[in-house]
């Protein structure tokens, strides 16, 4: 099973890396997490009732900077389970089962589809195209500019 950022769907961990999930916390605990998981640099006091004496610091999306989970860096001793495992929030991630035919993640915006290959041949040929209209566009410039050089140069003398 593999976990994306409930926002713009970069991969942040997957099934292999699971530690247990915590229904009350309604948190989803890993060991691992990908690189598109930035983990916080400043332990913050945990803000929950259950959670009193906890150090946290918090795991954001790189992609799109979304809030996903907490590491606990320091915990009582009736919290010890959870300390240094990435505990993701489940409202925060979805999950995909690989090898799933009838599940798919949907693109909410059809400017934020996934780039496929056909796609990626399109803009490369685009880009290509732009590339040559630029080219000549700043060719026939040159030649304007040479153009009006000289005839400032033939009447100023």
């Amino acid at each position: 099973m593999v976990f994306l950022c409930g926002k713009c769907k970069l991969p942040v961990g997957d099934s292999l890396s699971w530690a247990g999930s915590e229904d009350k916390q309604n948190q989803v605990m890993l060991k691992r997490v990908s690189d598109n998981v930035f983990v916080g640099k400043e332990s913050h006091f945990s803000g929950t009732r259950n959670e009193t004496g906890c150090l946290i610091v918090h795991l954001t999306c790189r992609g799109c900077s979304s809030l996903l989970g907490v590491v606990y860096t320091s915990t009582p001793r009736k919290l010890d389970y959870k300390r240094s495992l990435f505990c993701l929030n489940v409202t925060s991630v979805e999950s995909y089962l690989l090898g799933s035919s009838n599940q798919q993640v949907a693109a909410v915006d059809p400017q934020e589809e996934p780039v496929t290959l056909e796609f990626r041949h399109t803009v490369e040929q685009q880009l290509a195209e732009i590339k040559v209209l630029t080219v000549t566009m700043g060719q026939r410039l040159l030649e304007i500019e040479a153009d009006l050089q000289s005839k400032s140069n033939d009447t100023g003398m």
